[in-house]
């Protein structure tokens, strides 16, 4: 994981300081803080490559017992890391300069100005606009992201966090006996919810063993998720090794509430040939959904024909829904809806479907642990192993 040097004596910089402590030189912008959040593309770089820091996040393991971790994410795996009781003093001082620092945040459900996931996207170097919801922009004089990047620094300086840059996760493992490590094989995906009501969101990272739930704070999910699907879409890609392509497209397709979730989602279902990716429609795309559906039934009526959402309507050219093959992928993940999320074929055990003749049809994702059962249209069961027949083979059942 890359150290910086001085532009001017050349000396090692510390992660995170603004001047030279050798010299004495202002650190040039193009030598990175070190971020809460760090990028890689795709599957290039080495396995042990750091590839995000998520700090200021709460292990969820009962009212008494849900220790402060920071989670440190890698080509390797994931560290959960526990803080120590100097982190934690560092954190709330930290955390409190935050909150008196950003003119204006939406901390603690109060809104006046820069919100919180904004200053994490900052923060990490991530294109701040790119995570905004639909229709969200920067109030004007923030719009410069130099700028907004002055603020970041002056407020963070060199937090604690920044020490796990360089640090191999076996040394992270020694620090702590609760400190615990996920290889890449056993994390199956991961999804979260905000909750607009407080300041505390939800994080869950689905492994074979059993389900992580984590409460993040500040704003902090929208990064968190782009982290952690850079890591399972780097595993994905380099175990397929080929194009990712979209097949086809199950819509409307309804989750049962899930546990610790404040909401029941109905999901477009994306199908390519690496994953299948749960997307909610924005609000934009519902109204517009929405239109098309009543304009089909309405031409149905005039022919004398009962109608029904077709099977394969997510297919249709010039649809709503004809938008998922010409939007990157990425941008449906992470653009508006801020509980989307994926699933590898490689996590997936099996895929059952079951016609039932009624109203629905069922479409359940087999695991091991964190399964997914969801209700699709009649008749979506048939055209759901038309799509997945070729892509996950034995693993499918047809009922």
């Amino acid at each position: 994981m890359g150290r910086h040097f001085c532009e001017e004596c050349g000396k090692p910089l510390t992660p995170g300081v603004l001047f030279c402590e050798e010299c004495g030189a202002k650190v040039s912008s193009s030598v990175p803080t070190p971020p809460v959040v760090t990028g890689v593309d795709g599957p290039a770089g080495n396995n042990d490559e750091l590839i995000g820091i998520i700090p200021l996040v709460t292990l969820e393991k009962g009212l008494l017992n849900s220790p402060g971790v920071t989670l440190v994410v890698a080509g390797l795996g994931i560290a959960i890391a526990t803080n120590s009781c100097e982190e934690k003093k560092s954190l709330r001082e930290l955390t409190g300069r935050i909150e008196n620092g950003i003119p204006g945040s939406r901390l603690s459900g109060k809104v006046s100005g820069m919100p919180p996931e904004i200053f994490w996207a900052v923060a990490a170097g991530i294109p701040a606009l790119h995570l905004l919801p639909e229709g969200d922009t920067l109030p004007e004089q923030e719009t410069d992201v130099s700028d907004m990047m002055q603020v970041v620094e002056s407020i963070t300086g060199s937090p604690p966090w920044t020490r796990f840059v360089d640090l191999p996760p076996d040394a992270i493992l020694s620090e702590h006996p609760e400190n615990r490590f996920l290889k890449p094989e056993d994390v199956l995906y991961a999804r979260g919810e905000r909750d607009p009501d407080t300041r505390s969101d939800l994080l869950i990272i689905v492994t074979r063993t059993g389900t992580e739930r984590f409460s993040c704070e500040y704003g902090l999910l929208i990064p968190a998720r782009h982290v952690l699907f850079r890591f399972l879409e780097r595993n994905m890609q380099v175990s397929s090794g080929l194009p990712e392509e979209v097949l086809g497209v199950l819509v409307n397709a309804e989750e049962p509430q899930v546990e610790g979730f404040g909401f029941q989602y109905y999901f477009d279902l994306i199908i390519t040939n690496q994953r299948v990716i749960f997307t909610c429609e924005n609000e934009a795309m519902a109204d517009e959904t929405t239109e098309y559906l009543k304009s089909m039934e309405k031409a149905a009526k005039k022919r004398g024909e009962k109608w029904n959402v077709p099977p394969g309507i997510g297919d249709v050219a010039g649809s709503p829904y004809d938008r998922y093959r010409s939007l990157p992928l990425p941008e449906i993940l992470l653009n508006g809806m801020d509980v989307n999320f994926f699933i590898p074929w490689t996590s997936v055990s099996g895929v059952g479907l079951q016609q039932s003749g009624k109203s629905t049809d069922v479409i359940s994702f087999a695991l091991g642990t964190g399964d997914i059962t969801l209700k699709i249209p009649s008749g979506s069961a048939a055209y759901a192993v038309s799509l997945l027949e070729n892509v996950i083979g034995e693993k499918l059942s047809y009922k």
